[in-house]
C-alpha cells in the first residue's frame, strides 16, 4: 500500500503517519481482509449448523462435516494470518491496536474450532466404510440431510464469495487511482513551482529594468552638471573678485567717514601749515586760494578745508 511517512507529533518512531490517500488505502485493505474472513466464518457456521442437525450414525455426513470445517480452519488461519501481517506492517498507532484486537480474537476462534473439530471425531472403522460407500454411491447421492436454512446459507455463502471477489477487484481499482491522483497531485505542484519561479524572475528583470534606466538618467544629469558647472564656476568667480572688491572699498569708505582711518605714512596731514608759525601760516594762507572740494566718490562727504583728496591714499 502506497503511504507517506511523516513525523509530525507522533514521538514513536517505530510508528508511521499516513497521509489522507494512503489512509483511504489502509482502510479499502482493512475491508478486503475482514470480509475474507468473514467470509470463512459464514462457512464455518454453516457447517457447525449442519452438524448440529446430523446423527451420529450417518457417518459419511459427519466425515464430510469435518473435511468442510478442516478446510475452512486453514482457510481461516491463511486469511487471519495475512491480516495480521498487514496491520503488523502498517505500523500506524490504529493499524496497531486493531493488530493487537485481531489477535485476541484470533485465537478465541481458532479454540472454538478446534473444539467443533474434536465433537466431529469418528471411529477409524466407520470412517474406512464411509470412503468405500462414499465412492461407490457418489454418483447417486445426495445430502438428504441439508435444510432448508442450510441451503439458503449455503447461497449467501456462495453470495459473499462474489462480493469478495468484487471488492477485491474495487480495491485494485482505489489502488490504481489513488496512484494516478498521488502522480496528478505532483504535477500540478511542480507546475505551481515552476509558474512561482517564472514570476519572480519577470518582476526581478522589471527591477532591473528600472535601475537601469534610473543609472542611465543619473549619468546624463552628472554629466551636463560637470559641462556647465565649469562655467557656472568661471562666473561666480569672477563675481566674487568684484564683490570682495567693492565690499573693501565700501570699508574704506566707512572708516573715512567715522574718522577711523588708521594711521598710514603715506598719508599726508590735512594742514600743510601746521609746522609753520602762526603769522608765516596766516600770510601764506591769505595769497592762496580756497580749496573746494571735489565730487566725493562712492557718496563720501566732504572733508574739511585745507585737506586735499589727493593726500587721502585708498
Amino acid at each position: 500500500m502506497d503511504s507517506q511517512h511523516g513525523n509530525g507529533d507522533n514521538t514513536d518512531p517505530r510508528k508511521r503517519t499516513l497521509t489522507e490517500r494512503g489512509f483511504e488505502l489502509y482502510r479499502a485493505n482493512v475491508n478486503t481482509h475482514c470480509k475474507k474472513i468473514e467470509l470463512v466464518q459464514t462457512e464455518v457456521e454453516l457447517c457447525l449448523e449442519r452438524f448440529s442437525t446430523t446423527k451420529q450414525e450417518d457417518t459419511n455426513t459427519l466425515l464430510e462435516l469435518k473435511k468442510t470445517l478442516n478446510l475452512c480452519y486453514c482457510k481461516y488461519s491463511l486469511y487471519s494470518d495475512e491480516y495480521i501481517k498487514f496491520l503488523k506492517n502498517t505500523k500506524t498507532e490504529e493499524s496497531l491496536q486493531v493488530y493487537e484486537e485481531h489477535k485476541i480474537e484470533d485465537a478465541k476462534y481458532k479454540n472454538i474450532l478446534e473444539r467443533a473439530l474434536q465433537q466431529m471425531k469418528v471411529s477409524d472403522k466407520d470412517e474406512k466404510e464411509s470412503k468405500f460407500t462414499h465412492r461407490f454411491e457418489a454418483h447417486s447421492r445426495t445430502s438428504s440431510n441439508s435444510s432448508s436454512v442450510a441451503i439458503r446459507k449455503r447461497a449467501k455463502a456462495e453470495a459473499a464469495q462474489a462480493k469478495l471477489e468484487f471488492a477485491m477487484k474495487e480495491a485494485d481499482l482505489q489502488k490504481q487511482k489513488a496512484y494516478i491522483e498521488e502522480q496528478e497531485k505532483v504535477a500540478s505542484a511542480k507546475t505551481f513551482t515552476k509558474k512561482a519561479e517564472l514570476e519572480a524572475e519577470l518582476e526581478l528583470l522589471n527591477y532591473k529594468k528600472e535601475a537601469a534606466a534610473a543609472t542611465a538618467e543619473a549619468d546624463a544629469l552628472e554629466y551636463d552638471q560637470n559641462v556647465c558647472g565649469s562655467k557656472k564656476s568661471d562666473l561666480l568667480l569672477s563675481k566674487t573678485v568684484y564683490e570682495r572688491t567693492n565690499r573693501y572699498v565700501e570699508q574704506q569708505v566707512l572708516q573715512v567717514k567715522d574718522g577711523k582711518l588708521p594711521s598710514d605714512d603715506n598719508i599726508v596731514p590735512c594742514d600743510p601749515f601746521a609746522n609753520q608759525t602762526s603769522g608765516d601760516a596766516v600770510h601764506e594762507h591769505s595769497h592762496m586760494p580756497t580749496p573746494k572740494p571735489s565730487r566725493p566718490k562712492y557718496d563720501v562727504p566732504s572733508v574739511s578745508a585745507g585737506c586735499n583728496d589727493n593726500d587721502i591714499n585708498i
